[in-house]
């Protein structure tokens, strides 16, 4: 089950972000919409980072054309980084670390 939001004005860039290890979420930002997935919960559990695997899957289907970027966590040994890695050079494209921390504060603003 997804979640779609709109923001308050339209990214600059296609973008799917694969999330962090701890409260796991993916997200696509295209335009002015956003779509969560479900809560994975810790990507500690074999079945949560399943779960991300299928998500992230909808996800690319969920958007209207090509992604710009795969954005992940800066920690290189997590599963959601190397999902997001695998897909970026899959598709082609960049794939870019965010400290944790910062993507909080994007997520705060976004809200």
């Amino acid at each position: 089950m997804s979640h779609v939001a709109s923001l308050p004005k339209a990214a600059p860039a296609r973008v799917l972000a694969c999330g962090a290890y701890l409260k796991n979420t993916a997200c696509l930002i295209e335009g002015r919409r956003v779509v969560w997935s479900a809560s994975h919960g810790d990507l500690v559990n074999a079945a949560n980072r399943e779960a991300l695997d299928h998500s992230v899957e909808a996800l690319l289907g969920e958007a209207s054309g090509p992604f710009d970027a795969i954005a992940h966590d800066l920690h290189p040994d997590m599963h959601s980084s190397h999902v997001a890695c695998a897909l970026a050079d899959r598709l082609g494209i960049p794939a870019i670390a965010v400290q944790h921390h910062h993507a909080h504060i994007a997520v705060v603003q976004a809200e």
